[in-house]
């Protein structure tokens, strides 16, 4: 097994997290939201490290941001839940 399969399955787990995110309407309960924001993280962090190993430094610009997004979100939502 290459080294891109694994890449390209964890950005399949991403694509899978965002397909229930839009099945859900964006409705997840504190403990789905979470499980979505690993998901998110999955794809982002293979997604970074396909854009450094191929010199994509724009993509890796906007890919730092979609990652620091989604962990700032998953934060907040952590500390809101009782």
């Amino acid at each position: 097994m290459s080294f891109y399969w694994i890449l390209w399955l964890m950005m399949s787990i991403q694509v899978g997290g965002w397909s229930w995110m839009q099945w859900r309407a964006g409705k997840f309960s504190d403990k789905e939201y979470l499980i979505w924001t690993v998901t998110m993280l999955s794809g982002q962090s293979a997604g970074g490290v396909d854009c450094a190993i191929n010199g994509a430094w724009g993509a890796m610009f906007l890919n730092i941001f979609f990652f620091v997004s989604t962990i700032l979100g998953g934060i907040k939502r952590y500390r809101g839940m009782s």
